[in-house]
């Protein structure tokens, strides 16, 4: 885990600001596996998260995975837990 969850210091401005998620890190071309079955809301790119993903689960809940270098999914295609959304 390279961030927790809770008040901490931007990476990004230096600031105290409360992140609400957890950011875990991997070696590059680890595959990274989608949390639980869902649908791909978006596949994207920005100059924050560079490469991201966003799946829709159960109950609205949604999970977020950024600085991907690669994609192994597609918006609006569905994925089963464990399954690999990107490098």
């Amino acid at each position: 885990m390279s961030s927790k969850y809770g008040l901490r210091q931007s990476p990004i401005t230096g600031k105290k600001l409360f992140h609400n998620g957890i950011d875990l890190a991997a070696d590059l071309d680890t595959p990274v596996l989608a949390c639980l079955s869902g649908t791909i809301l978006e596949c994207g790119y920005n100059d924050v998260y560079g490469n991201y993903v966003v799946i829709l689960h159960d109950n609205n809940i949604k999970s977020f995975y950024a600085h991907l270098k690669t994609f192994a999914s597609t918006k609006n295609s569905y994925v089963q837990t464990g399954e690999v959304i990107g490098y």
